[in-house]
């Protein structure tokens, strides 16, 4: 937060700076303030206020610009220098100076490259390091390389000097023969120090048995991370070795080495694709493939054959370094990179789950919207319940327990009995919608994707029709033969008049209170595939199926088949269980921050709204407050199931990668297939095939 403040500022100095020229500083007055016999703080503002003037910018929106003019206003420099003998020389010293003094093996080993080994502590540690400060060390030149480089654009525009820059700047820094072999011994000597630790860190991390185990290595002498120290030892010898031809086979032995760890990072990941994934695990790949990057990079740096070709690898790994640092200390980079594959199978699993959803024929249509039918059954006695622990009053922890106590019994009752609620289809069947994104491949699959849809939109609709067509005759059908029996309606009319004025579509906050639980009904379809990923990975059906008490108990065959229910079953419990604990407690959470924040399911909110009509007396309502009714009901169910399907398609297509410009192609053609067959997006329609037929 403070870094993006700190550069929305400074983009902001620099358009003034552009359009009225007061704060831009002259690049004599900077080149004349070097002082090579200065401190090393001195020395490292000076440095910093050169950079300031090289990153000027003309546009600072457009990234690409602004490195290429980066890039002119360097090379400016040099020549402005050639003209100065003195302002070179001090240059010169001053830099020379400032590499000697500090100690670059940090830099090598621990810039962008986290020490943390989960997800959890390298994110809090990122925060932390954002709003503690933390004392400087001079001596440092990973701190200070940090400091230097905190823009974005550094590493672009040094990727875009050109060879002869490279050796102009190299020749400036190195002008002092005695000072050249001096530093090219320490850094050849930090540089093989830097290999050292980062491969006995890689050893470490790859041999471990969270991804070894994950890697199918069944011996540690396999693995390619064990082969790593002997590759070390042998890259020893050989730079004391002063035998060209025998560096450069080194360095041709090394290479496959890292190629043969990377395929052990793609196994463990690969293992977790199907296996259920760990955020930490991944965290842990992603570093150590990080790692295997600067390892080959310092290698070659090491290994190679010209000055020339050494320099240009240098700003190679420069760039990389400043790219590595910005992103390792941006907490967003890091939820984005970690949790892109829990995601990619949180919406896998959901997707799975929502096949079943999407129905083809008139037979699989009817047959859902009798299962809709079963779900209005058992909502409108969630509904009742609903009423009857609103009419006591409780307080509002109560409220909420025995409130996510009916939702959940409600739902759960529902997934046993194989009926179908009409708002939990979005969040899975959007999933199973992306996953289709992925296989066009050419225009000849566009008409199978626009079929999907046609059977995804019209398997929704018939669920909707079930759920609302069947809750609103049960419920007045219930207050009937509850006021035969008892004399009086289930809801007070003081009540029911409330219930009524609640669900008005535009004099209450009930479209908002839809759309909001439009976004409760999304996170429950997160839960379930979050609870199914935990379930698999932590390998519990393989536990449950070999527990003792329930072999003891039931005997092995029929222990598996326990084991084999929850395992097809969980992702519907943790769907379930986490609406019914969302429906009812947000509320709760939010008359405690003082937030009127109330839940409008379609489904429960039909059911309350025909409980309250059957209430009123005769002539009490009229067309317009029924109409008003039917209004609302309407638009709570577009919210509910707008909502939660546009934002679990967004999450699935995000998690798969889909690209934004195939989205273009794939939109224009779904247009065209709506307007011509919009009947097929309400119901079944006879095959083409079947059609020629008959």
């Amino acid at each position: 937060m403070v870094r993006k403040i700190l550069k929305r500022v400074r983009e902001k100095a620099v358009r003034f700076d552009i359009s009225f020229g007061l704060l831009r500083q002259d690049l004599s007055s900077i080149l004349a303030l070097a002082d090579s016999t200065s401190d090393l703080g001195t020395k490292a503002q000076w440095l910093e206020s050169l950079l300031d003037w090289v990153r000027i910018s003309v546009n600072p929106e457009s990234q690409k610009t602004s490195s290429k003019i980066q890039a002119v206003r360097f090379r400016y420099l040099l020549k402005v220098l050639e003209k100065n003998p003195k302002w070179e020389k001090e240059f010169s010293k001053l830099l020379s100076g400032l590499l000697l003094e500090t100690d670059a093996l940090s830099l090598l080993c621990e810039t962008g490259l986290s020490n943390q080994n989960g997800f959890i502590s390298e994110c809090i540690d990122r925060i932390v390091h954002r709003i503690v400060p933390v004392p400087r060390n001079e001596k440092d030149l990973g701190e200070l390389f940090v400091r230097l480089f905190d823009d974005e654009t550094d590493a672009d525009w040094l990727a875009t000097l050109d060879e002869s820059t490279i050796q102009r700047l190299e020749g400036m820094i190195f002008s002092d023969p005695e000072a050249k072999q001096y530093l090219l011994k320490k850094y050849t000597k930090t540089l093989l120090e830097a290999l050292v630790i980062l491969a006995a860190q890689v050893e470490s991390a790859g041999l471990s048995k969270e991804i070894r185990f994950r890697s199918h290595i069944r011996s540690v002498r396999d693995s390619a991370f064990f082969r790593l120290r002997m590759i070390m030892a042998l890259a020893h010898a050989s730079l004391a070795s002063d035998e060209t031809e025998k560096k450069e086979a080194i360095l041709d032995r090394m290479r496959p080495h890292f190629d043969a760890c990377r395929k052990e990072i793609n196994n463990a990941l690969q293992h977790l694709e199907e296996h259920g994934v760990s955020t930490t695990i991944v965290y842990r790949l992603e570093r150590i493939e990080r790692q295997l990057d600067r390892m080959e990079l310092i290698s070659e740096i090491l290994f190679a054959k010209a000055n020339s070709q050494k320099s240009t690898l240098w700003l190679r790994l420069m760039a990389s370094l400043i790219r590595s640092s910005i992103e390792s200390s941006s907490v967003r980079k890091l939820f984005q990179d970690n949790l892109h594959m829990l995601a990619r199978k949180v919406v896998e699993r959901v997707g799975v789950s929502g096949e079943r959803y999407i129905t083809s024929t008139k037979k699989e249509y009817f047959s859902l919207l009798l299962s809709a039918g079963g779900g209005g059954m058992v909502t409108a006695g969630t509904a009742y319940v609903k009423f009857l622990i609103g009419k006591t009053n409780p307080a509002l922890f109560f409220e909420g327990l025995f409130s996510s106590i009916n939702y959940t019994f409600s739902f759960l009752l529902m997934q046993i009995c194989h009926f179908t609620l009409a708002t939990k289809q979005p969040s899975v069947t959007a999933h199973a919608l992306a996953s289709k994104l992925k296989e066009i491949r050419q225009e000849s699959d566009l008409a199978a994707f626009n079929d999907t849809v046609a059977k995804l939109t019209r398997s929704q609709f018939a669920a909707a029709v079930g759920n609302i067509g069947i809750v609103a005759p049960v419920a007045i059908i219930a207050d009937f033969l509850f006021s035969q029996s008892f004399g009086r309606h289930i809801m007070p009319i003081d009540y029911a008049t409330k219930v009524i004025a609640e669900m008005h579509p535009w004099k209450s906050p009930t479209i908002i209170f839809a759309f909001g639980t439009g976004v409760l009904l999304w996170l429950s379809g997160l839960g379930a595939g979050w609870l199914e990923n935990w379930f698999v990975y932590r390998r519990l059906p393989e536990t449950i199926s070999q527990s003792p008490v329930l072999i003891n108990f039931l005997g092995a065959k029929k222990a598996a088949r326990v084991s084999d229910w929850i395992c097809k079953n969980i992702a519907g419990i943790g769907g379930n269980v986490s609406l019914g604990i969302l429906l009812a407690f947000s509320p709760i959470i939010g008359q405690f921050f003082g937030l009127p924040f109330h839940t409008r399911h379609v489904t429960i909110s039909s059911g309350g709204l025909f409980y309250a009509y059957s209430a009123m007396p005769s002539g009490a309502l009229n067309w317009q407050d029924y109409l008003l009714g039917a209004i609302s009901v309407v638009l709570v169910g577009l919210l509910n199931f707008g909502v939660s399907f546009a934002l679990a398609l967004y999450t699935a297509i995000r998690a798969r990668d889909v690209k934004k410009g195939r989205l273009v192609i794939i939109r224009h053609a779904l247009w065209k297939h709506i307007r011509a067959n919009p009947l097929a997006y309400f119901w079944p329609q006879a095959s083409k095939q079947a059609a020629h037929l008959k």
